[in-house]
């Protein structure tokens, strides 16, 4: 509605993320739930001049998730475009509270760190001792995830894991790419930084759940069918696949 000022976008846009086939992580212990919530709140306030409260929610968003801290990239860039090009703004320094209570967020995650475990990246090692995640080149990884899925001889790790994940990526470029001139560009700049990085880590086999996150792809999404005839097939397709994806998950033959 704040964008489009159309209520049928909006709508679409809800149920688009209520009915992605990864949606079912929304009602598990992940973060996920917790960091859409706080990452479209920042975007909000941003956009109606409410920095401070954009500020709070962007710290906590950082505080949540890894990925919290990369609000700082496009806050900061548009907070300096408004800074240099708009002459009638007040309170001019107030835009760059996202960034800057972004990064003190992460700060904060890092200081918790170095005072319960003696390290400041010692979330590094756990990644690393518990899930084989080393931080690397996206390209590279992505590299890696096709070996895999043409050395893995589990069928459901295959498909599931190394296919789902590199089609996530592609379709969530795709998206991103042509959605460039629907959506502010704060959005995609935000958008494009997420895919990257999200992708970066090596052995990666949550890339679908961390996309779920990413709340830009179902805004471009929703402008593209909310006034289309082919807005409730889409939707009617989506939930047949949740709903193939949660029989899976309860017979155990997925994730």
């Amino acid at each position: 509605m704040l964008e489009f000022g159309k209520e049928s976008v909006a709508c679409t846009a809800v149920l688009l993320m209520l009915l992605c086939p990864t949606s079912i992580f929304f009602n598990m212990a992940y973060t996920e739930s917790v960091f859409i919530f706080l990452t479209i709140s920042t975007f909000y306030y941003f956009r109606t001049d409410c920095y401070v409260w954009a500020g709070i929610f962007a710290f906590c968003a950082a505080l949540t998730k890894n990925q919290g801290v990369l609000l700082a990239i496009p806050f900061g860039f548009a907070g300096l475009h408004t800074y240099l090009t708009n002459q009638n703004i007040q309170h001019k320094p107030l835009i760059f509270l996202p960034t800057v209570f972004c990064l003190a967020g992460f700060g904060v995650y890092l200081l918790i760190n170095k005072v319960m475990y003696g390290e400041w990246l010692k979330f590094m090692y756990y990644q690393q001792a518990g899930y084989s995640n080393s931080f690397g080149f996206f390209i590279h990884n992505l590299s890696g995830m096709y070996s895999m899925m043409l050395q893995e001889n589990n069928m459901v790790m295959r498909y599931g894991t190394w296919v789902l994940s590199l089609i996530t990526f592609f379709i969530a470029l795709i998206i991103l790419i042509k959605g460039t001139r629907l959506v502010p560009a704060i959005y995609s700049l935000y958008g494009l930084v997420f895919v990257i990085i999200s992708y970066s880590p090596s052995w990666l086999i949550s890339a679908p759940r961390y996309m779920m996150s990413l709340f830009v792809l179902y805004i471009i999404g929703a402008v593209w069918i909310a006034e289309s005839r082919y807005r409730d097939s889409v939707l009617i397709m989506l939930a047949c696949v949740l709903s193939l994806v949660n029989i899976g998950l309860v017979k155990g033959s997925i994730f």
